[in-house]
């Protein structure tokens, strides 16, 4: 009855596969016999395996399978027995197709690793390939095999070749997001900055796959934690790593690091007092700058939300401290709007607020109401103890104007040392006429600008960020500085 069922099985594969599962078939029998003849060169060897790798990767049926790990069988115990017929890069290759199929080869892979060491050792012995043994390291880093790939990246890949080494750091990094272990992904994230400098381009750096299974893993371990002692927000840290390479222009990955770095928005309260105030329990980013500047549209530009602050034609809109909390407790909207409490809750451990500060300038409102704003902003300056950084913004088409000018030095009075002060130049989009180049600032308003930050005595505590909420420049820079704020 089993023949009976065999033969009806084969009959109904499919031709092609019938021919796939033949040549697995020879393979595993030239490689059975004692010699085979003629006597395989380790380039004949290497020519088997990469037939047995598109054979089988082809058709990835049980029965295929089954016949190509027999061939892989005989492949490996022909190569372990003959010592003429091996080489550093055919060991390397072989490890690597072994190690694809872990389960059934955790010790003759150990045995071909233990051949290929004692290679290397021999005086004559030529350097590994860089490039095979990369590829040799990601494969042991996902068969688990952590002692063996970071025995091989020291020895092979680093100093000697730091963008190979560079390009087995992610499969660290991702190894240990999902086994959990932060500390150990964060270790390896940032030995990525010592190989920047080699690299001329952040292309191959799956950088997205990075954002979100760090997301993904902050998420899971917040939201077990009922205490809110849950780890800041890796994101920042990919972000930190990013930054020393060379610049990453995709709107996919800043719209992740967005969604991962801002999860809920929710309006908190409009203060016109230092009374009105919510509870000093977290960071908080203010932006300040005057009237029709484009505060609230770098607002939801940053936060990747399309109408979370008020943004309007008619200048000098916002008329009181408004309050954005990031990040907040799940049910926060509820509490706000209705009165509802929920004291199981808490707020992430990234949580802050962003305080969008009233336009001046040339808002159309009483004396009396912006001498109260002046008023209002010296004493939030001085005595809010969780004010972490201030972006004053500038029309980076006009420049300098005497409101800006009066804010840079109130903030140069007021602000304490840990306050991070950041000048930033707004609409850099619509510049294209004046410096024929899209996304620049007139050379002269950049001096300006600096010349005014000498002259109050804060260039050498002040960041210089261009941005565009329409084209999304800056981005990367603003959430630098807002960091402060996220890991009060």
């Amino acid at each position: 009855m089993k023949e009976k069922r065999e033969l009806k099985q084969l009959k109904k594969t499919p031709p092609v596969a019938k021919a796939k599962l033949e040549v697995l078939f020879l393979l595993s029998q030239k490689y059975t016999v004692p010699i085979p003849i003629p006597t395989p060169t380790p380039g004949d060897i290497l020519a088997d395996i990469k037939i047995l790798q598109k054979t089988s990767s082809l058709h990835p049926s049980i029965k295929t399978m089954a016949v190509a790990k027999s061939a892989l069988k005989s492949l490996i115990s022909y190569v372990l027995l003959q010592s003429s017929n091996s080489n550093i890069s055919l060991l390397s290759i072989l490890s690597c197709t072994a190690l694809s199929l872990e389960s059934d080869f955790a010790t003759t892979t150990y045995l071909l690793l233990e051949k290929r060491r004692n290679l290397l050792l021999l005086p004559a012995s030529p350097p590994p390939s860089p490039d095979e043994s990369a590829a040799l390291v990601r494969s042991l880093i996902i068969s688990h095999r952590l002692a063996e790939a970071n025995l091989i990246f020291s020895s092979d890949l680093s100093p000697t070749h730091p963008l190979h080494a560079l390009s087995t750091l992610p499969t660290f990094v991702s190894h240990y997001i999902e086994a959990n272990d932060l500390p150990q992904a964060k270790f390896y994230l940032l030995q990525m900055k010592d190989f920047a400098s080699s690299s001329t381009s952040s292309n191959s750096i799956p950088w997205l796959k990075l954002i979100q299974t760090f997301s993904k893993c902050y998420n899971t371990n917040n939201n077990a934690n009922t205490n809110n002692n849950a780890n800041n927000n890796p994101v920042y840290d990919v972000l930190s790593t990013m930054a020393h390479f060379p610049k990453v222009n995709s709107n996919e990955i800043y719209e992740q690091v967005a969604n991962a770095l801002v999860r809920r928005v929710v309006f908190v309260t409009g203060a016109v007092s230092m009374d009105t105030l919510p509870p000093a329990d977290r960071g908080e980013a203010c932006f300040i700058g005057r009237s029709n500047v484009g505060k609230s549209s770098l607002v939801n530009m940053v936060l990747n939300r399309k109408a979370l602050a008020y943004t309007s034609k008619r200048p000098g809109k916002t008329q009181q401290f408004n309050y954005f909390s990031v990040n907040d407790k799940l049910d926060k909207k509820k509490e706000v709007k209705f009165g509802d409490q929920f004291p199981n809750q808490a707020p992430d451990s990234d949580s802050f607020y962003i305080v969008d500060l009233p336009g001046f300038g040339y808002a159309k409102v009483p004396e009396k109401q912006r001498l109260d704003w002046e008023n209002f902003m010296r004493q939030f300056f001085t005595s809010r103890k969780t004010l972490k950084v201030v972006f004053h913004l500038i029309d980076s088409r006009h420049g300098l104007v005497s409101e800006d000018e009066r804010i840079m030095k109130l903030c140069q009075e007021l602000l304490p040392p840990s306050v991070k002060y950041v000048i930033v130049l707004t609409k850099a989009d619509k510049n294209e006429k004046r410096t024929g180049e899209l996304g620049k600032a007139k050379a002269s308003v950049v001096d300006a600008v600096r010349h005014a930050m000498r002259e109050n005595c804060v260039i050498d505590r002040s960041p210089l960020v261009l941005t565009s909420a329409e084209t999304k420049l800056g981005r990367d820079e603003m959430w630098k500085h807002l960091r402060l704020a996220a890991e009060n």
